[in-house]
């Protein structure tokens, strides 16, 4: 493992901090929030980003995953999904 982050937990447990809560749920939490964020770049851009680690909704620090997201439509019906790439395709021009 990195010994730079096996050094820092460390220090968190020895101070009495939970380390996957105060350290290891908020970074990843901002590494999730990036990699979200680069789904989409322009305005003309469409994507559909998918979920499927069942962590999100059945553990508590789920929520900060999915509350660190911007103010979007969700579902979990592959229908929506399928109706929304179609709808895209029906915008694009082919010349």
């Amino acid at each position: 493992g990195d010994p730079v982050l096996e050094a820092r937990l460390r220090a968190l447990r020895e101070a009495g901090e939970n380390p996957f809560a105060s350290w290891q749920v908020p970074n990843a939490v901002i590494a999730f929030k990036q990699g979200a964020g680069r789904l989409i770049r322009g305005i003309d851009d469409r994507g559909v980003l998918v979920l499927c680690d069942p962590r999100l909704c059945a553990r508590g620090y789920g929520k900060l995953f999915l509350a660190s997201l911007p103010a979007l439509p969700r579902s979990r019906r592959i229908e929506d999904v399928q109706a929304f790439f179609a709808a895209a395709a029906a915008d694009v021009v082919v010349t």
